[in-house]
């Protein structure tokens, strides 16, 4: 992820006629990065020449990058994984029997839980679906 500065700093140098390869080098990012802002650039400066320089215009061009948000979906969730996600998070008995008596159930021994009995799951999937559970219970705000 580059910084405004960095998208400056690409336009900059891409105006001076310096190479793609070259920038990406001096800013220690990947080709396709300096690409993808200088091909923005380009189909931006385009649309000024067609439309007139509009302060939106003017705003992507030399705004802050924004980040491509691209759904991720969780594959994994699923059958018995789901099912005995739901019974550490949310079933007293279940809990105890795993976790024996503890003042808190966290995220975390709900991961190592879930891994030790042969799951494979990541402490981030973890993380995003007992924070849900806890929203829905209203111990989130």
């Amino acid at each position: 992820m580059i910084n405004q500065m960095d998208k400056l700093t690409i336009i900059s140098l891409y105006s001076r006629g310096q190479s793609l390869r070259k920038i990406a080098k001096m800013l220690g990012h990947s080709r396709q990065t300096v690409t993808s802002y200088v091909r923005e650039y380009e189909a931006t400066k385009k649309e000024i020449d067609e439309r007139g320089e509009t302060e939106e215009l003017k705003a992507k061009l030399l705004g802050a990058p924004k980040r491509k948000k691209a759904p991720r979906a969780c594959t994994i969730y699923v059958g018995d994984l789901k099912k005995r996600f739901e019974e550490l998070s949310s079933d007293p008995i279940h809990q105890e029997a795993a976790f024996g008596n503890p003042k808190k159930i966290t995220a975390a021994m709900i991961s190592r839980q879930l891994k030790e009995e042969g799951y494979a799951i990541g402490d981030s999937t973890v993380r995003l679906k007992y924070r849900k559970v806890k929203e829905e219970r209203g111990e989130l705000k």
